[in-house]
């Protein structure tokens, strides 16, 4: 059956652009459940733990009674907090699971995306693989990408396309050379394909997208899955032999 994930997510400067994942929410037809930060059983929420992470904890507490309001219509609330944005607050589609095989309930599966999309930081994507990041740094030194590329930056944010309203994504590297790539670290865990792969969705169709990885860390059950992935970008194994020369061809060749 098919689920929807969605993410609410805050940013203390909107013009930093440093958003924060702080709840997720999980929606199959007219269900719904959510976790948010802070939260304590029965909904109140504990100032302590969240003043460093949203400031105005009143405000938090007033978007999550707003938030769990509308979820109690199921799908059509869902909708509602996709279109109700602020400059601080909003909420994120993260796209759709078809879960065949899978009878986890929707509690079970927000406590799980929770865990993997809130409680890690947005930019440990790559932490179940500590030394992915150190190998994807070394292939590029390698390949001489900061050299051979027009321009090159780590952690870019890109405005995504055909998203209204529209979001903007921080994504590990970005390069220019006659044409843009972009390149993220992934860990090959559903919750972090799944993630990558909405996100390289909504780039500009003319953008090339790369996903590092480690291709040893696959697990069987994620033949599919990897399949999805390869149809949306360039997948490579950064420890594979050829790794510097496919890394080099996708960043600089025409």
């Amino acid at each position: 059956m098919k689920t929807r994930v969605l993410l609410a997510k805050y940013i203390r400067d909107p013009r930093r652009w440093e958003p924060m994942n702080i709840g997720v929410i999980v929606v199959r037809g007219e269900e719904a459940r959510a976790h948010f930060v802070g939260e304590r059983d029965g909904g109140s929420i504990d100032a302590r733990t969240t003043r460093h992470i949203v400031g105005d904890t009143e405000v938090f507490a007033e978007w999550v009674r707003y938030w769990r309001s509308a979820l109690e219509r199921g799908e059509d609330g869902a909708n509602e907090l996709l279109e109700r944005t602020t400059q601080n607050y909003w909420v994120a589609d993260q796209g759709e699971l078809w879960l065949n095989g899978d009878d986890s309930g929707l509690e079970e599966l927000a406590r799980r995306y929770f865990g993997e999309l809130v409680s890690r930081a947005d930019d440990e994507s790559d932490a179940t693989v500590p030394h992915l990041k150190e190998r994807v740094e070394a292939v590029l030194l390698q390949a001489e990408i900061s050299e051979a590329a027009h321009s090159f930056q780590r952690d870019a944010i890109v405005t995504a396309s055909g998203l209204e309203p529209p979001e903007r994504y921080k994504f590990h590297y970005r390069a220019e050379n006659g044409h843009v790539t972009i390149g993220q670290r992934v860990s090959l865990e559903p919750v972090f394909i799944h993630d990558v792969m909405w996100k390289f969705e909504h780039l500009p169709d003319d953008y090339r997208r790369v996903a590092f990885v480690v291709g040893e860390e696959a697990s069987e059950d994620l033949g599919p899955t990897l399949v999805h992935l390869k149809a949306r970008s360039r997948v490579i194994d950064v420890f594979a032999p050829a790794a510097v020369d496919e890394v080099r061809e996708v960043f600089v060749g025409d």
